[in-house]
């Protein structure tokens, strides 16, 4: 073993220059363990495991087959509209909310996974004291800008009115300390209290003035008060420069990332190619710095350097099979190889760095390598295609009790 072992350290270490790069590695790696479960913002906790047996894999595959013929793609015209008020950002996702309130959390409330049933009904009781019926959610929008680790944004929602005069008794009621103004015709809300951040697997959401508005239009936002206050100033300005389907502007080929994020119209061209079936559609532009500092950390990074946008769909079916797609797109087919073949690269770097599943270890750490186990790879033209498939079984044994791992009396 401990020969076998020394191979594939000076494999990696041949192979890939890690430094600082490899060192912001081991930090997902270190907040995953933590904080993988939240896969969706009501997710599961992944928290202990056991095996995912070859039996629940190809289960699980085998309902992808069905939905592999909704292949339909584009936006709704709802869709549109309430993107078009979606900032400039790295990471863009529409979330079926519609689906998340009459069959995700219901689907895993039932089965008791990640404590949803509990918090189903904290959030019920929530919202009817604020007035909002959750069953009326139609789309939601994310849009996050991001500076390393840390996010910050605005999540919009579409097909609720929100009465802030029936939020504040909740918030006092809770002990949150809050602040009212007017932005551009528009009443905030900021709550100013600290409010613990949420974490989404290795990225941490920023809570810090964490403002709602009343959109009007059964429309409303959440989010940090700057990201609220921008927004609502760019919805008082002409309706030409909040367009839903902006005309084609003659841009570069390659685009600088602007300070505030993507240009919209990169956002709103990728989302139109995912499937409109999936629970989360999403595009996400890698940060500059990221890019930039992955050329110099060897062949493995160098490759990913290259990837200026990434878009896919993540589903969840009703047997509770996590399906996650995503799509690199590359220049050409040249270009596409070296990726696919740089991207497993670096998937065989992160089980290195977190040991084998089999090996014993902390449940977290098993956990992830179980996942990590499922990720696949292929070449589609000038595309690379990630596909990942969790079983149901999956989520139901990271949601049980972690062992005892007490010495023996």
């Amino acid at each position: 073993m401990g020969q076998r072992m020394g191979q594939r350290m000076r494999k990696t270490k041949s192979q890939v220059k890690v430094g600082s790069l490899g060192r912001k590695i081991v930090e997902y790696r270190r907040r995953l363990v933590r904080g993988v479960g939240v896969v969706l913002v009501l997710g599961a906790i992944l928290s202990s495991g056991r095996g995912i047996s070859e039996r629940d894999v190809h289960a699980a595959r085998a309902v992808q087959a069905p939905q592999a013929s909704a292949l339909a793609t584009g936006l709704t015209p709802a869709q549109e509209r309430l993107l078009a008020l979606a900032p400039p950002a790295d990471l863009v996702a529409l979330v079926d909310l519609r689906r998340i309130f009459a069959e995700t959390i219901p689907g895993l409330a039932e089965r008791k996974i990640g404590g949803i049933d509990t918090l189903a009904v904290s959030l019920g009781a929530l919202a009817t004291a604020a007035g909002l019926n959750p069953a009326n959610a139609r789309e939601g929008v994310l849009a996050l800008s991001l500076q390393g680790l840390q996010a910050g944004g605005v999540l919009l929602v579409g097909g609720l009115d929100l009465d802030l005069a029936k939020l504040e008794p909740l918030l006092r009621a809770n002990q949150l300390a809050f602040r009212r103004e007017t932005r551009a015709g528009v009443d905030l809300l900021t709550i100013l209290t600290p409010v613990q951040p949420v974490s989404l697997g290795p990225l941490v959401l920023s809570t810090e003035e964490l403002t709602v508005a009343p959109l009007g239009d059964q429309r409303l936002a959440l989010g940090n008060l700057s990201a609220v206050q921008a927004l609502v100033e760019r919805m008082s300005k002409p309706a030409s420069t909040t367009s839903a389907t902006p005309a084609t502007p003659a841009t570069p080929a390659t685009p600088a990332t602007p300070a505030g994020g993507r240009p919209k119209g990169d956002f709103l061209a990728a989302l139109r190619l995912t499937r409109a079936a999936s629970l989360i559609r999403f595009t996400l532009q890698l940060p500059d710095g990221l890019r930039e500092e992955a050329a110099t950390q060897g062949d493995l990074f160098r490759s990913l350097a290259q990837v200026e946008t990434i878009r896919g769909e993540l589903d969840l079916t009703r047997s509770l099979v996590l399906m996650l797609e995503a799509v690199f797109p590359t220049r050409d087919p040249k270009e596409a190889a070296e990726l696919n073949l740089g991207l497993k690269g670096l998937l065989n770097l992160a089980r290195a760095l977190l040991g084998s599943s089999g090996e014993p270890a902390a449940s977290g750490r098993t956990s992830l390598n179980q996942v990590l186990d499922q990720i696949r790879f292929t070449l589609q033209g000038t595309d690379v295609l990630l596909r990942l498939t969790l079983p149901a079984s999956f989520f139901e044994a990271m949601s049980r009790p972690a062992p005892s791992t007490g010495s023996r009396p």
